[in-house]
């Protein structure tokens, strides 16, 4: 009977431990909520749940410093695979980038937010801008061939002089060039 009590002690604090509130472990054990509250505050309750907490303490301890080993090996492994020397797959070099900059605290917006403002013309309105446009590329396609070749010598022209006024007046152009 005492080991069952016992066992029945330790169940309800591990209970209290995962979470459970006093109203739940008492439905669920048959006990009354003061009676739940009586073993959980007691001098051996206490003392177990301490030795629960501490033991997961411990244990987060162990892990931690398990991955605090672990730090240079991924460091490394991730310069290795961010290497182009190492030619890792384009995938695997995306994954490990963004893995590090979300460890980091960059991260990519969630939601992307766009302002369209959508605005309402009329038949009218929309026919004007593309009367506008067209005109716009038939003066372009109807201005003679000469013309252009006209302002294309010019602009060429300029370009020559600029450059020519640019230069110091001693300038040499065939001194010091090799032709070998």
């Amino acid at each position: 009977m005492l080991k069952e009590l016992r066992s029945k002690h330790r169940n309800i604090i591990q209970m209290s431990f995962n979470g459970f509130k006093n109203n739940d472990i008492a439905e669920k054990t048959g006990m009354t909520v003061s009676t739940i509250s009586g073993i959980i505050r007691s001098p051996l309750g206490q003392a177990y749940l301490n030795g629960l907490h501490d033991r997961v303490q411990e244990q987060t301890l162990d892990v931690r410093k398990k991955l605090i080993g672990m730090n240079k090996n991924a460091l490394e492994t991730f310069e290795r695979l961010l290497n182009p020397k190492e030619k890792a797959p384009h995938s695997v070099q995306y994954n490990t980038a963004k893995d590090i900059l979300d460890r980091n605290g960059y991260k990519a917006p969630d939601k992307l937010s766009v302002d369209m403002n959508i605005q309402n013309k009329s038949d009218e309105e929309i026919d004007a801008e593309i009367a506008a446009m067209e005109a716009a590329i038939k003066r372009t396609q109807d201005i003679p061939k000469e013309d252009v070749k006209k302002v294309v010598s010019k602009v060429k022209d300029n370009m020559e002089t600029e450059i020519i006024d640019k230069l110091p007046e001693d300038f040499d152009p065939f001194n010091n060039v090799d032709i070998s």
